[in-house]
């Protein structure tokens, strides 16, 4: 179901202009506008938001790409993000079989065109970026017998995504293109981690390991480093941190923040240090999620114990905090920094720190 009513104006020059940006949602089980990730794309215009319900999607379309006809579960459309709904644990896009991409990026997308919060695996590619700077964010890449990033002409942002078990190049500059890549973990790679072999290219805070060459033609800043990430169980595919790890924000080059698309989820903490994240049910509610405009935040802690709630995004960052005066009930979001700045489009994390515990969840800004 949309969001909210979507109004289109087509120019002659085929130019797509949202009125109102909408959110279609994709779900297998018919619930929602489409069930197919390309049906969702298909239906949304410039500014628009496809969010991903969970689920394994191995949908294939061919489709005419420069060089030939080729095969995609999807292929994307400018103005347009691809979000999942509950992040790459929960929403696969599945490639055996093979298609040659998970997905392809056509000409004209830009960074504020979203690839977010998906387990992307088994193809050739994971994404193949044509002439085009989308921000690819959040996501987990494995097992592809190429790359899991390959790029043309192109200058995507690559952020805090994982990259594990790839046959040759984990994210991969090539054809004149001048990616940004930050804060990404790239292990297990049979030739080269990242390859950025052209000027202008920018790789800080990102993790190498395990690969045949971690860092090829990257320059040397400081923050770029190759070090055991410290997954929970790589060979059982949990790829959360251990509190331990360089990636943590704990633990990582100064202002690098979290690296990588998980959290930590395991490992020892010292008696005199707060947990990364426990459960307590002080959360009591977050609504609506996704949401445009106004969320709700409800929380219910013990009378008398000292508490702070807080808005973070996907590198760690805060970006709003509250200190309520009471022990139970609600604040609101608008979506908005501390600086009073529009939050862009995408997923972030409430945190609420009661004592020495925490609570964290997800929700999904829209517009």
């Amino acid at each position: 179901m949309r969001s909210f009513l979507s109004v289109t104006l087509v120019s002659t020059f085929l130019c797509f202009c949202s009125v109102n940006a909408a959110t279609w949602i994709v779900d297998q089980s018919g619930s929602g506008d489409a069930t197919t990730i390309q049906e969702g794309i298909d239906l949304a215009s410039h500014g628009d938001t496809v969010l991903v319900n969970p689920g394994t999607y191995s949908d294939r379309i061919r489709f005419d790409a420069p060089w030939g006809e080729r095969v995609a579960n999807f292929v994307m459309k400018a103005g347009v993000s691809v979000i999942s709904a509950d992040g790459p644990a929960e929403t696969v896009i599945d490639g055996v079989g093979p298609a040659p991409y998970n997905v392809f990026v056509p000409q004209n997308v830009e960074p504020d065109c979203l690839l977010e919060g998906f387990t992307l695996r088994g193809s050739l590619t994971g994404v193949y970026v044509y002439k085009s700077s989308p921000t690819i964010r959040g996501n987990l890449f494995k097992h592809h017998r190429f790359e899991a990033v390959q790029m043309r002409e192109a200058s995507p942002h690559i952020i805090s995504n994982t990259v594990a078990w790839v046959g040759e190049y984990g994210i991969r500059g090539h054809m004149y293109s001048t990616p940004v890549v930050r804060r990404n973990i790239v292990v297990n790679g049979g030739y080269a981690g990242i390859y950025c072999p052209y000027p202008g290219t920018v790789v800080e805070c990102n993790n190498a390991h395990g690969n045949g060459v971690d860092f090829l033609d990257c320059g040397d800043d400081p923050t770029n480093f190759s070090e055991d990430p410290l997954f929970c169980d790589l060979h059982m595919g949990d790829y959360r941190l251990d509190v331990a790890s360089p990636c943590t924000p704990e633990h990582s080059p100064t202002g690098c923040g979290l690296i990588g698309a998980f959290a930590s989820g395991c490992g020892v903490v010292a008696v005199d240090e707060a947990p990364i994240v426990t459960p307590t049910n002080y959360l009591t509610y977050v609504l609506p999620n996704p949401f445009a405009g106004l969320v709700r935040i409800g929380y219910a802690t013990p009378e008398g114990v000292p508490f702070t709630l807080g808005v973070y995004d996907i590198a760690g960052r805060e970006l709003r905090s509250f200190r309520p005066s009471s022990s139970t009930g609600a604040v609101t979001w608008d979506g908005t920094t501390a600086g009073g700045m529009a939050a862009a489009v995408g997923t972030y994390y409430i945190r609420l720190r009661v004592g020495e515990k925490s609570e964290t969840t997800r929700v999904v800004l829209m517009r």
